[in-house]
């Protein structure tokens, strides 16, 4: 974990270093995670196509973990903590999750009020992690896990996030993909007071002795656009 933390502020340095200014061209072929890409890439790759015409661009939606190298690919948005260090990695955005159900379903079910509280409600499983284990901080600092049983699984954000809107149970989930729910009040945050632990999401490239102008260009208009603060948490209180 450290040694690919400091890949990773090397490759902050290195970013702030150059001031090429040549057009860009050629195949670019990103990979993104399919709910935050939909939801949150859409509108910044086509600005960003719309700056670089000369750019043939190559968007995969997809929540596998990509081979960058084997597959070709210029670079990849991943949302997790960072493992490999053959790859080189820029933090885009904090990524928080909250805990959240329909009122419905906690008006018939009632609200927990702690962690262990989650064994005796219906609990909607992100089918891509390796643990049933949900983690969360209390009040005091201490930490709480708690072993959970699924009613319902799903390797997509956006389905399991219909299934709470339908009262089906409670979601552990990313802001990005429940923060106009919790606005509009069709999912109400829970436990509060334990928040779920963070994450951040980051761009990840291949190691290269230069780093395409491209790939630079891109990762700093991403940063730009999501800054210390993305859009998507303004309005959930922390």
């Amino acid at each position: 974990e450290r040694s690919v933390q400091i890949i990773a502020d090397i490759a902050e340095i290195n970013a702030t270093t150059s001031n090429t200014k040549a057009a860009l061209t050629g195949l670019f072929k990103i990979s993104a995670p399919l709910s935050f890409g939909l939801q949150h890439l859409t509108e910044p790759i086509n600005e960003f196509a719309a700056l670089h015409p000369g750019l043939v661009i190559h968007m995969d939606f997809n929540d596998r973990k990509v081979d960058l190298v084997a597959e070709g690919y210029d670079v990849a948005i991943r949302i997790a903590a960072l493992k490999d260090s053959s790859l080189m990695a820029r933090k885009l955005a904090p990524i928080r999750r909250i805990l959240c159900a329909s009122p419905d379903y906690l008006a018939r079910m009632g609200t927990p009020q702690k962690p262990q509280d989650l064994k005796e409600h219906h609990i909607l499983h992100y089918a891509n992690t390796e643990s049933n284990i949900w983690r969360f901080t209390g009040p005091d600092g201490g930490k709480h896990s708690v072993n959970l049983s699924a009613r319902m699984m799903a390797n997509n954000g956006d389905f399991l996030k219909s299934a709470a809107k339908n009262g089906h149970g409670i979601i552990q989930s990313p802001t990005f993909i429940v923060w106009q729910e919790i606005a509009s009040g069709e999912l109400v945050a829970i436990l509060e007071d334990y928040p779920y632990s963070s994450l951040n999401a980051y761009a990840v490239y291949p190691q290269t002795r230069h780093l395409p102008q491209r790939v630079r260009t891109f990762i700093d208009f991403l940063k730009d656009k999501f800054g210390g603060a993305p859009y998507w948490d303004k309005n959930i209180s922390a």
